[in-house]
């Protein structure tokens, strides 16, 4: 209720208020826009980066301590070191991107990203 007072010019006729006599106070309306926008944007990144960290060991060893399970993920083929953009990371080639698969292989491993490739279904010769 006290925010509704600060954005409202109550004028007052011989002490009776009217809602139509309100006029909303377009100052007050834009800051407050303003910080529901930036409320918002603020907890957003906030989702985005919770589950990332820094990297504190070298990825060979991050992709030793996780590639057993990984592996275990059926539809796996395998898990390999590879680049997002320049930077190292893991990369988990599977043999059809399915929704369950994407939901069991985490985005980052260590505090290195995850990639997921297809490559259909490995035939030896």
């Amino acid at each position: 209720m006290g925010v509704g007072l600060a954005l409202l010019h109550f004028p007052t006729l011989e002490g009776k208020m009217n809602h139509r006599d309100f006029t909303p106070n377009p100052i007050l309306i834009t800051v407050l826009a303003g910080l529901i926008i930036g409320i918002i944007s603020c907890s957003s990144s906030d989702e985005s980066t919770k589950h990332k960290q820094v990297a504190t060991k070298p990825i060979q060893e991050v992709k030793l301590e996780h590639e057993e399970r990984l592996m275990t993920i059926p539809g796996v083929s395998a898990v390999l070191i590879g680049e997002i953009a320049g930077k190292a990371c893991i990369k988990v080639v599977v043999q059809k991107k399915t929704l369950t698969i994407m939901r069991e292989i985490p985005t980052s491993l260590g505090g290195y990203p995850v990639s997921v490739e297809e490559a259909g279904l490995f035939r030896t010769r």
